[in-house]
């Protein structure tokens, strides 16, 4: 935000370190919780704090108009959408068969 270069990041929001969390549970046939639960976590609460434009998003119509607003605002901008954390990314499969583990 220093530089005002007008970025636009959107987080989507597990609540966890989700790939890790995931391949963890495709490797292992169960999830054992280890360190990947985070909590919720106001990301756009701390872009606002350092002068840039922030929005949580919980419904997906509400992604767009959040996205629109934050193009118009012209500043740095982090779209914060609260995701499920139960399904499971494509990313977290590739993660998992890393080593020679093979998850369906």
């Amino acid at each position: 935000m220093r530089k005002k270069i007008p970025l636009v990041v959107v987080i989507a929001n597990d609540q966890s370190w989700g790939m890790i969390r995931h391949s963890q549970t495709l490797r292992l046939g169960h999830h054992i919780p280890n360190g990947t639960e985070l909590g919720w976590v106001d990301y756009h609460k701390m872009v606002e704090i350092m002068g840039g434009f922030g929005a949580c998003v919980e419904k997906p119509q509400d992604v767009r108009p959040a996205l629109e607003a934050a193009f118009a605002s012209g500043k740095t901008a982090c779209i914060n959408v609260k995701v499920d954390n139960s399904i499971i990314s494509p990313g977290s499969v590739m993660l998992a068969n890393l080593g020679g583990y093979k998850c369906e």
